[in-house]
């Protein structure tokens, strides 16, 4: 695992100072996805996807409060990989999950049809839904200044 600091010099993440509204609206991106993600209607393809863009906005509010953002071409995968180091080693294994979405959304995303599965995309669904409530539990611990004056 890679401090935040080793990943600066990398130079795939560099300093960023936050604020409580930037936060604000990624959360409603968040919400957003999620509400979309929910829609029965929508492709097993689409609802990964949607349930997928969430878990990457979740992912950035934890770096953003954290004083970084991703650069670079790799910046899902940078962002999903500093999680541990963000939010604590319990994550380790959320990050990884999500790093072998983010290779699944790939192929969505540009290269192919019907590769998720209702169970998958329900899968992540419910795994973001917990996600969620961990960021805004972790903000509200370890960075108030920057959470939610209202559930979101």
């Amino acid at each position: 695992m890679s401090t935040l600091k080793q990943l600066e010099s990398s130079r795939l993440v560099r300093p960023h100072k936050s604020s409580a509204a930037e936060i604000e609206t990624q959360l409603a991106v968040v919400a957003r996805n999620l509400s979309d993600a929910a829609v029965p209607e929508l492709s097993d393809d689409g609802r990964f996807l949607m349930a997928y863009n969430a878990a990457f906005a979740l992912s950035t509010i934890a770096l953003l409060a954290s004083g970084f953002q991703a650069h670079g071409d790799d910046h899902h995968k940078t962002t999903f990989s500093t999680l541990p180091a963000t939010m604590g080693n319990h994550m380790t294994f959320l990050a990884d999950y999500l790093d072998r979405c983010r290779r699944k959304r790939n192929n969505i995303q540009y290269d192919q049809v019907n590769v998720a599965t209702k169970s998958e995309a329900e899968e992540l669904y419910k795994k973001v839904l917990t996600f969620r409530t961990d960021v805004l539990q972790w903000l509200e611990g370890t960075h108030p200044q920057l959470a939610p004056k209202v559930a979101a």
